[in-house]
Formats: structure tokens, C-alpha cells, sequence
């Protein structure tokens, strides 16, 4: 069993979780943080951080999954570059996915039915991502 820490800033969300990742690719919910913020993602990330890892009685995490975007510029550098600072802090891997990906498997495994997920792209526009991904067996450590 993996514990896996994932977060993501790209958006006006903050989301920080922790999970156990079974060798059969299923992931348990351990503690997680979800709260908007728009524009101030740098300043609330590590404190959600600090609070997560706590409440889950955890030092250090195995893996660090971070969004990618799509989302804000400035989002995804503070995702990336704590994702990074990290990642060399605890001498682990650290890994970033699409958000959308993450979020369409994730909600697969959840509901048992495949979904779609929309963000908001700005001027209007929508970006989604339909899954039909069973679990998250082909992340390897």
C-alpha cells in the first residue's frame, strides 16, 4: 500500500488529498481539503498542505500527483514548483497529470458509470474529458 498525496492549484480551487493505493490500483481516501481561492492559491496551498498530512498522521507521502491544467499560468507554477520542492525535500516521486484525466477517473472509480467533466476554459468556452478507466492500475511507482 502507497500513500499518495495529491493536490492541485490550476483553477480558483485549492484541492489536497491524501490516498492508499492498493497493488490492485484502488485508491482510498485518507483526508482531503477542497476550498475557493481564487488568486490565492500561493497562499493557502502549502497551509492546506501542512493540514492534510496531519490530519492523514502522515510524515511524508510515497508519490506526489499534481494537476497540470488545463487552468490558470500561475496556478499550475505553484502546483508544479511545490510539487517539485517536494518531491526533493522527501526524496520521492513526484508526478503531474492532466486535471481532467485525474478528475474523469477518479469520479469512474467512484460512481462505477462512466462521466464527463467540464472546467471552465474562460471567454466562455468549456474543456471536457469523457473516461471509461476503471481504476488507476497502470500508475506505477
Amino acid at each position: 500500500m502507497r500513500k499518495v498525496l495529491f493536490f492541485d492549484a490550476t483553477n480558483q480551487w485549492i484541492i489536497v488529498e491524501t490516498f492508499h493505493l492498493d497493488n490492485d490500483g484502488k485508491l482510498k481516501a485518507i483526508a482531503s481539503y477542497f476550498g475557493i481561492h481564487p488568486r490565492e492559491s500561493s497562499k493557502f496551498l502549502i497551509q492546506e498542505l501542512q493540514n492534510i498530512l496531519k490530519k492523514s498522521d502522515w510524515k511524508a507521502p510515497d508519490l506526489i500527483v499534481s494537476a497540470l491544467g488545463p487552468g490558470s499560468f500561475t496556478g499550475l507554477r505553484i502546483a508544479v514548483s511545490t510539487a517539485r520542492n517536494l518531491s526533493q525535500l522527501w526524496k520521492i516521486p513526484s508526478i503531474g497529470f492532466d486535471s481532467l484525466n485525474i478528475y474523469t477517473s477518479f469520479y469512474r472509480q467512484e460512481t462505477g458509470d462512466p462521466v464527463v467533466v467540464g472546467i471552465e476554459a474562460k471567454q466562455k468556452k468549456f474543456i471536457s474529458e469523457w473516461k471509461i478507466q476503471e481504476d488507476f492500475s497502470d500508475l506505477s511507482i
